[in-house]
Parts: C-alpha cells; structure tokens; sequence
C-alpha cells in the first residue's frame, strides 16, 4: 500500500527521511488493516489503476505522518484526500483515444470487477513501514525496498544499493 508516492529523490537526500519515518513507525503500533472492494481509478469504465481498498484507522494519521516528513526533501504536500487502496496492477493503453476518451474494458470484465465491489477479502496485519524505490521498466515497474521501519521498533536499513 503506498502512503505516499515522492517522485524523483536524489539518492544522496533519501538519508534526511530515515529519521522522521522511523519516528513515524515508532509512535503506531501493529495494527489490522481489512481488506474490502474492488475499484478503479479513475472510474471502472476507463479504468488506468485497479485496486482493492483497505480500512484502518491509524493509515491516515500514518499516511499525513509521511506526507510531512516528505516534506523535508523538497516533495511536495498531498492535495488529494487519502483513499488506501492496494493497487491490484495498471491497464495498459489507458491513454486516449482517438476521441480523446481512455479506451473502455471488455464487458465481461467490467461486470466482474462490479460484481467484487463488495467483496471482504480478509484481514492481515500492518507491521512497518519500508520505503521503496520504483524504477520504471518495459515490464512494469520494478520495486526495491531500501529502509523498513517496524511498528513500535527502530528502522532497520535494508542492505540495497542505490544506482545513481
């Protein structure tokens, strides 16, 4: 689940948030988080990111707690409300079509997704936060864990180089 996308950070200033996370992390504890409803962004019709949406209480002081350590690197703050969410994968071609409108999603597929709108997936508990890198690749995204800071712990960088 993502809390807080930074976009490009310069290597040498991810080192100013290891502090301000590990503070973050030790002041919540492990807590659940439920797991509930499949959506899309921006709509199911034309959809560009499916997820499945996530319930917790503590995820948003969290993620306002992330928000603004962020804010220490030069990463700007968060204008959109919080909607936790764990993205399920990203539809390709969502670009416009010729008729500038994001090509729809086969019917079947629409249908199914509406049909899992309600749907309990289960409960799985939150342990730490870990900061990621994300290196976009022809495949997809590829992502690199490069700090994990456990709930109620101290941060544990992970043993990772960053390419520069």
């Amino acid at each position: 689940m993502t809390l807080k996308f930074l976009g490009g950070v310069a290597p040498d200033r991810l080192g100013e948030l290891t502090g301000p996370l590990a503070d973050a992390a030790r002041g919540c504890a492990i807590f659940p988080v439920s797991y509930a409803g499949v959506g899309a962004f921006p709509s199911l019709v034309r959809p560009a990111t499916l997820w499945v949406g996530a319930e917790a209480s503590p995820l948003g002081p969290l993620a306002r707690a992330v928000d603004e350590a962020s804010t220490r690197i030069g990463a700007a703050r968060e204008e959109r409300p919080f909607h936790p969410h764990v993205t399920l994968g990203r539809v390709r071609g969502h670009g416009k079509s010729r008729r500038g409108r994001a090509p729809r999603l086969p019917e079947g597929l629409c249908a199914a997704l509406d049909a899992a709108r309600v749907r309990a997936f289960g409960i799985a508990p939150a342990r730490a936060l870990v900061l990621f890198r994300s290196d976009t690749e022809p495949g997809g995204a590829r992502y690199t864990p490069l700090a994990r800071f456990t709930f109620g712990g101290w941060g544990r960088p992970l043993r990772v180089a960053v390419r520069r």
